[in-house]
């Protein structure tokens, strides 16, 4: 299921409801921001989980504080 098809049958049923426009645009909305917002979620900690964690070793807490580190500053 994609996440915007519950807010998709939502906004069908507001409409099949005789409700206003509004009700089922907002469904529509509230689904693809949320959509949105789940792509950027997993592209974030796609960059995080190559960029900032190294390949493991016994020193991977102290490798990843420093790479942060460096970034930050």
């Amino acid at each position: 299921m994609q996440p915007t098809e519950g807010y998709m049958k939502k906004a069908s049923l507001h409409f099949e409801q005789g409700r206003s426009f509004f009700y089922g645009l907002d469904e529509i909305c509230r689904g693809f921001i949320a959509w949105v917002c789940r792509g950027l979620w997993e592209a974030t900690l796609q960059v995080v989980a190559r960029e900032l964690i190294p390949s493991g070793g016994p020193d991977l807490g102290r490798n990843l504080g420093d790479r942060i580190g460096d970034r930050l500053s």
